[in-house]
């Protein structure tokens, strides 16, 4: 959950320009405002990010490491 629907565009216009390192493409927000969603979603406050579709499970911890990172998250704060 981010902290305000500005941030959560910060994040989606800073990952549309950043590439993922396992696809070589920027990486797939798959949801931001989620209208009827009673939590963060239906008020702006979350992102989704998808890994690759062919992701290997063994690498799934690394990926999600490095988007805590490219986002300005500590991964071991999570």
């Amino acid at each position: 959950e981010l902290g305000s629907p500005a941030e959560v565009q910060k994040m989606v216009a800073l990952l549309s320009k950043t590439n993922d390192p396992w696809t070589g493409k920027p990486y797939r927000v798959t949801s931001t405002l989620r209208s009827g969603d009673r939590g963060a979603h239906g008020a702006g406050r979350a992102i989704d990010v998808a890994p690759p579709l062919n992701l290997p499970a063994s690498e799934e911890r690394k990926w999600s490491e490095h988007l805590y990172r490219v986002i300005g998250l500590d991964p071991m704060s999570i």
